[in-house]
């Protein structure tokens, strides 16, 4: 039997991404749900592989050797050295053992992973292993720091995170077979940046709390006598609708009628939303954190990405509408 030809939306790859993406990202699921087409499995599978990354930069492992699986696991996804000595080994270190841990077993369980991301379209393919790359080698290089002194060092860990996952989005989309306008194009490029900033920096305010109880700041300036400074975390929301606003521009040079547009809406107008509602909230700092979107909110939201998305005005509007509370501030 011949193998199967190259893909990026075989029954097995969609099957592979909606068993698992509920079970390690409950906030992702509902977006790439909106993402109905050709993008859904490579995104769904992208997805998958950086929470791997993630899962093994994340984990209580020494540093030394969290460093040295991600550098095998990235010679694995290259196909350049064999699956069983890597998952012997995360095997052996009893880290991902837990049967309530979702991510570890994800991670332990790499192999259905792996033979989807050699079945994809060798142009998808590239861009999700440049990806992965950037990815994996800025974690490794970042992994000792807890404390981000300054806004170059913020950038950095906001790109390597997030950005490299926009850059991967942005190239994916501009891969279709759709009319792109060269002025599109030149937005989406130009923004993709300021788009996964903005997303990371909202999740960075809201888990400022969790964070500190960690023991790690990426608020720059945050701590001020060795006690967190609110007045800070609100010029930190002040300053992240910068980028969210370059977030906006990007949305809006997706085509109207491409599943694409509210697949970025969703987390865009959510974080306008999380971000006036964590911004200098005394709760901010504790462990639970300041109060999120309701559920019923989030629903609401859902709904109007998939219907009402291909109106600009009604795009600015709900936007304007979300960020308005934290301008007032501004």
């Amino acid at each position: 039997m011949s193998p199967p030809s190259p893909s990026q939306d075989s029954e097995s790859l969609l099957d592979l991404t909606r068993e698992w993406l509920p079970k390690v990202s409950r906030s992702f699921a509902p977006s790439i749900a909106l993402l109905n087409g050709p993008m859904e499995g490579p995104v769904g599978l992208a997805y998958l592989c950086c929470r791997i990354l993630d899962t093994l930069e994340d984990s209580l492992l020494p540093v030394e050797e969290k460093k040295a699986l991600l550098a095998e696991c990235m010679e694995v996804f290259h196909g350049r050295c064999p699956p069983a000595p890597l998952l012997q080994r995360l095997h052996d270190t009893d880290a991902f053992a837990d049967e309530n841990d979702a991510d570890g077993a994800l991670l332990l369980n790499l192999e259905p992973v792996l033979y989807e991301v050699s079945l994809l379209l060798p142009e998808t393919r590239d861009i999700l292993l440049r990806c992965m790359d950037e990815m994996g080698e800025g974690m490794m290089d970042m992994m000792d720091i807890t404390e981000l002194r300054d806004e170059t060092e913020l950038h950095r860990y906001c790109h390597i995170v997030a950005g490299t996952v926009g850059n991967f989005l942005t190239d994916l989309y501009l891969q279709q077979p759709i009319a792109i306008q060269p002025e599109e194009r030149q937005t989406l490029e130009a923004q993709s940046e300021n788009f996964a900033q903005g997303l990371q920096r909202v999740n960075i305010a809201a888990d400022a709390g969790k964070d500190l109880i960690r023991k790690i700041t990426y608020i720059p300036g945050l701590l001020r006598e060795n006690a967190p400074s609110i007045e800070r975390h609100l010029d930190f929301c002040k300053d992240t609708l910068r980028f969210l606003d370059g977030g906006l521009e990007y949305l809006l040079a997706v085509r109207p009628k491409n599943a694409y547009r509210s697949f970025c809406a969703l987390p865009l107008l959510l974080a306008g939303k999380t971000l006036s509602r964590v911004a200098g909230h005394p709760g901010v700092f504790s462990s639970e954190g300041a109060p999120r979107v309701p559920p019923e909110e989030t629903m609401k939201l859902i709904l109007f990405c998939r219907d009402s998305i291909q109106s600009e005005h009604a795009i600015r509007q709900a936007f304007a509408e979300f960020t308005a509370p934290l301008r007032t501030l501004a």
